[in-house]
């Protein structure tokens, strides 16, 4: 994959976020390989977005051939790839406001839905044509409908909450999407949306992000933040409100959108609670109780409830060496049979996607518990080495993830600080019981 940075480059065109025309900076273009025809990525003078010249949407009924068609991307997006944190926000703005119909657009596997299912007394549905859909709503039961969300659908009462979690971006005309999804919001009603921040978008910005952020051949437009409101006014919203959270924008847009408040949206103790039930969950498939249950041992490390978490990780060794014959408290055999893995795809065939986050939270629990510099280090370096094989294994299908590219720097800053002169952690070798 390559990325060429073009800002020398003019082309004329009109951009589909503010309608401004004329000349347009071909900012980059992104190449699949040496001898691939570009994507090119006009930025807008206007309104400050990014958009693909000439794009063509892909048909999302049709599973693409390198992710959501094949077990392989099914579980790298089970595992690792849904950002669960975002994806019940939705669902915890419903409940500050007390509604009862909740509609998600591009729900895509659904994990979304059923926070708001296992959560709420709500009338929850979701619309998506795509394979992952469709493997959601098998497999956690969703009222998911494999179609397209359509303008000439007349329903008997309106959604209280619309829900749209990086969806917009694909359509290269957002405003009529955008309509489409107005029709269907009650008039007290709020639409929430997430997009990716084309103000991010930058020759210094992070490769991980960048190529997360442009998804080439499936994002049609990367908005800024003043593209995002002038496209929500054109569709009739007057009360919205449109705020840059790194890499991604959100925005709640209709009647008390102006109130919401980003930085205490999430209830913690509701998806703890969440998260804790499906992780005892016998009726979900092994691929899901071992999703949940890495899901919860991150929430609990990161909220400093280290018992909590260590007991997740017992339960989670035993998962994965039930599925996948490996024991992952024995870090030299994991490491061991990771470096001689063959092939591009075996990796993520015979291992937990979740596994990079898995030793990273560990060695975090060793070295705020005991002080055991030691076993950190082993578990820093698994994290390390997990990173760089799955980060491969992503990009040999054009993918790449962010979370995983930064525990990969975050273990190798670990490795340095821990070996050094002055580290505070103890190195010192554990005694033998002989």
């Amino acid at each position: 994959m390559i990325l060429n940075w073009k800002s020398d480059r003019i082309k004329a065109a009109t951009c589909p976020v503010c309608e401004k025309g004329g000349p347009k900076n071909n900012e980059l273009s992104f190449h699949a390989n040496p001898d691939a025809l570009p994507i090119d990525y006009l930025r807008c003078d206007g309104c400050g977005s990014l958009f693909v010249d000439e794009f063509v949407e892909p048909a999302y009924e049709i599973a693409p051939p390198t992710f959501s068609s094949n077990d392989f991307a099914l579980k790298y997006y089970i595992e690792q790839g849904a950002g669960l944190e975002t994806l019940v926000l939705p669902a915890m703005l419903g409940k500050q406001r007390n509604i009862s119909r909740y509609l998600e657009i591009g729900c895509g596997f659904g994990f979304g839905l059923d926070f708001a299912m296992q959560s709420f007394p709500w009338q929850v549905r979701g619309i998506d044509p795509g394979d992952l859909a469709r493997a959601g709503k098998k497999m956690l039961k969703l009222p998911i409908e494999n179609t397209y969300l359509r303008k000439d659908v007349d329903v008997e009462e309106k959604y209280d909450l619309i829900a749209a979690v990086e969806v917009i971006e694909h359509f290269k005309d957002p405003f009529e999407m955008l309509s489409t999804m107005a029709a269907q919001l009650a008039t007290d009603g709020i639409l929430f949306l997430t997009t990716p921040n084309a103000g991010a978008i930058g020759r210094d910005k992070d490769s991980a992000g960048l190529i997360a952020a442009l998804s080439p051949g499936y994002h049609a437009i990367l908005f800024s933040v003043e593209g995002l409101k002038v496209l929500l006014s054109r569709a009739g919203f007057q009360e919205m409100n449109v705020v840059p959270r790194g890499m991604t924008i959100m925005a709640a847009s209709g009647m008390g959108a102006a109130a919401v408040d980003w930085e205490n949206l999430l209830d913690k103790e509701l998806y703890r609670k969440y998260l804790t039930a499906r992780a005892q969950d016998s009726s979900l498939e092994p691929d899901l109780v071992i999703s949940f249950n890495s899901r919860l041992f991150k929430h609990l490390v990161n909220n400093n409830l280290l018992d909590e978490a260590s007991e997740v990780y017992i339960k989670l060794e035993r998962l994965i060496f039930i599925r996948d014959r490996l024991m992952i408290s024995n870090v030299l055999d994991v490491i061991n049979r990771l470096s001689y893995s063959d092939g591009i795809i075996t990796p993520a065939q015979n291992f937990p996607f979740s596994l990079t986050s898995i030793f990273y939270l560990r060695a975090i629990i060793y070295l705020n518990v005991t002080g055991d510099g030691y076993n950190a280090a082993q578990q820093f370096f698994a994290c390390w080495l997990t990173a760089v094989i799955f980060r491969r294994t992503l990009l040999a299908v054009g993918i790449d993830d962010g979370e995983i590219a930064d525990l990969e720097k975050q273990a190798k800053k670990h490795l340095a600080l821990m070996f050094g002169e002055n580290s505070p952690w103890s190195m010192r070798l554990p005694l033998s019981s002989n």
